[in-house]
């Protein structure tokens, strides 16, 4: 799904969200695993920008793993949308003014 949003044309940046909790309490940290493994998988075969928002709620420990195992693989992640927008912003701001392109 990614990789079709991320082959448009009229779209710049990809911002997901992903909720441990229900990945953990409806399918297990498996689940969970295997969806953050598809989403770096993902996020590799797009030429855009993927921002994640992984909100906390109580499973600490898989929220946890969930962003080291993210970030090591070089997707920034955010605990919240808002923190992820004004990371976007900021991002937007410094290309506008002549920084490199990402990607």
């Amino acid at each position: 799904m990614l990789e079709i949003v991320g082959s448009d044309p009229g779209i710049d940046v990809i911002v997901y969200q992903h909720h441990v909790e229900f990945c953990t309490l409806f399918g297990g940290e498996e689940f969970n695993k295997g969806l953050s493994d598809a989403l770096i998988d993902a996020a590799s075969n797009i030429d855009k920008p993927v921002f994640v928002i992984v909100p906390l709620y109580y499973s600490y420990d898989v929220w946890y793993k969930t962003i080291q195992c993210l970030n090591q693989a070089g997707i920034p992640v955010f605990a919240t949308l808002e923190l992820g927008a004004k990371a976007l912003l900021h991002m937007v701001e410094y290309y506008t003014k002549g920084g490199t392109k990402l990607a």
